[in-house]
């Protein structure tokens, strides 16, 4: 069973605009998933990074640039 993430969508949020999406599709998955949201004049996120990595290690890289983010 291959979960890792096969295509990366980042978009602005329908309800507010000051937010990326990040939407992924995973093979073994019917639909794309919301894995998480950030704020892009803090932290920013490449499709490209994103693509080949598990939802868990997409998830844990977005709490790593938060925290990054925070500390500074």
């Amino acid at each position: 069973m291959n979960n890792a993430i096969t295509k990366c969508i980042i978009n602005k949020s329908i309800i507010d605009p000051t937010v990326n999406v990040v939407k992924v599709w995973i093979n073994d998955e019917p639909d794309w998933q919301i894995i998480f949201t950030y704020y892009p004049n803090e932290i920013h996120f490449d499709q490209e990074e994103i693509i080949g990595l598990t939802v868990e290690d997409a998830q844990n890289l977005h709490i790593q640039r938060e925290l990054e983010y925070l500390r500074s």
